[in-house]
């Protein structure tokens, strides 16, 4: 089994894939020997260990270091011939050469450990990365397997999803799987055991926009951390997608009477930048932070 490679946008079944080869691979047991990384554990890590700390993940030395080990360390199941490493989002391991740490790691316990990445965006990868694993793209899934999984879902959960609700769901989701199961949970979850567009659109807009001023208003009070754990909230644990929520920004601060005409002119601008650079693949979270940031500035002028 080579090392593997998942490259496709957001929703499309990558990290589901891994999962059911972990399965596949170790059944039930299949946490003894995986290890799960995403970027953001290792980000912000100081690179040494503090003055009288002794844990061994709360600087970036320790971090790799504990990497390697797991890595090195061949499985104790003598029916298990290795163990795995996942790493999420592989395009921003590219910061701190944490790629070449990779790279080195994969050449060296290629006999005890294999790695699997998934990531959307393929330029984010060094090469060196991807002619050590075998390569796999994943497309956009269609509008007709994405309604079917969602119809499939409601039938086996026992209720209704009408038509009209359907196609709302699919829209809003941007052919992204993810989402619009995601939205599908929602939506159940306050259904009287129908779902119809005008209950898809009340879950799409009520906790969204609640939040997106919230996370604004936290913004112009200078409580950047509370309102980028907001972002955050936004974009992982609900997966929603950098666009839509650029989109509510833009109209909040439009409404919002906390910002004059001329604070909202020099705002347009950078929401503009912003766009662009979420169109040319750009990290999301870090733009829209800076648009946070961005906030509070422009508050005190």
């Amino acid at each position: 089994m080579p090392h593997l490679l998942f490259i496709g946008p957001s929703g499309t079944g990558k990290t589901t894939c891994i999962l059911a080869l972990a399965h596949e691979l170790y059944r039930e047991n299949y946490k003894n020997f995986i290890r799960e990384i995403h970027p953001n554990e290792f980000r912000y890590l100081p690179s040494k260990r503090k003055k009288g700390s002794k844990s061994k993940k709360d600087n970036f030395e320790d971090y790799l270091k504990d990497l390697k080990d797991f890595a090195s360390i061949a499985p104790m199941d003598p029916n298990v011939s290795f163990k795995i490493i996942i790493l999420y989002d592989a395009h921003i391991a590219k910061e701190r050469n944490f790629q070449q740490f990779l790279r080195r790691t994969m050449e060296m316990y290629s006999g005890t450990c294999r790695f699997y990445l998934e990531t959307h965006m393929e330029k984010g990868i060094i090469d060196p990365i991807k002619s050590r694993c075998d390569v796999n793209h994943f497309g956009v899934i269609n509008e007709e397997n994405v309604k079917s999984i969602l119809l499939e879902i409601a039938e086996k959960e026992s209720f209704l999803l009408t038509e009209d609700g359907l196609e709302t769901i699919y829209k809003s989701s941007g052919s992204n799987l993810r989402n619009a199961i995601n939205r599908l949970q929602a939506a159940a979850s306050i259904s009287d055991g129908i779902i119809t567009d005008e209950i898809v659109y009340k879950i799409l807009g009520s906790m969204f926009t609640q939040k997106v001023r919230k996370m604004i208003d936290q913004g112009l009070n200078n409580n950047f951390s509370e309102a980028r754990q907001i972002l955050r909230d936004l974009l992982i644990d609900e997966q929603i997608d950098a666009a839509d929520i650029l989109k509510k920004i833009d109209i909040a601060i439009m409404r919002t009477t906390k910002l004059n005409q001329k604070q909202k002119i020099k705002l347009q601008d950078y929401i503009a930048q912003v766009d662009y650079n979420l169109t040319q693949g750009s990290r999301p979270e870090i733009h829209l932070s800076s648009l946070i940031a961005k906030l509070a500035i422009i508050r005190e002028t």
